[in-house]
């Protein structure tokens, strides 16, 4: 089973996730959407996944946060082919679970997964199915949970990102002050 999660938006790339099961006999995928206004595009996903019925499910249905984690628990990977996405709190939401991540190469995705997941090219559904049917199927090895839960505690809980801002203004201020003094 892989889980993708988010707006149903063509940002995200859900289409591609829903495609790429093409590529990957072996993978599930069910889709935990919120709609966002784009109704063309949702319609458009609904029809790619009723054509893989069976294989691909869409719910816009809430669920509760006891479930949403063991749906993250039991997920193979989280699959997040965005076409864009600037940071990906979702990467970092099933990373904090312990669940792997396969993202597209775009944005802050490669620095947030950044080895605790697979990364593919943006818009290569072939390498997105090939991807999921490498873990589907054992012949990929994911991070252990444990490790991919660790990296998240070391990198991303408050108590470092506080440190990691700090030490970035420190560096502005550096810079700051050397430019001043040699301009």
């Amino acid at each position: 089973l892989f889980l993708a999660v988010g707006r149903v938006t063509s940002q995200k790339g859900l289409d591609l996730a829903v495609r790429a099961l093409d590529y990957a006999p072996s993978a599930r995928l069910l889709i935990l959407g919120i709609s966002a206004g784009e109704w063309g595009y949702e319609e458009y996903v609904k029809r790619l996944v009723w054509e893989r019925r069976g294989r691909a499910a869409l719910t816009f249905a809430r669920v509760s946060p006891r479930l949403y984690k063991a749906l993250h628990y039991v997920a193979r990977a989280v699959v997040m082919p965005s076409r864009w996405e600037p940071f990906g709190i979702s990467a970092i939401e099933a990373m904090a679970l312990g669940t792997p991540v396969i993202a597209a190469k775009v944005g802050g995705l490669p620095e947030v997964v950044d080895g605790y997941g697979v990364l593919v090219e943006p818009e290569d559904v072939e390498g997105l199915g090939r991807a999921m049917e490498a873990l589907a199927t054992g012949r990929v090895k994911p991070p252990s949970r444990a490790a991919v839960s660790r990296y998240v505690d070391e990198r991303f809980r408050l108590r470092n990102t506080v440190e990691m801002l700090e030490q970035c203004y420190e560096k502005a201020r550096k810079f700051a002050y050397y430019r001043a003094v040699s301009g």
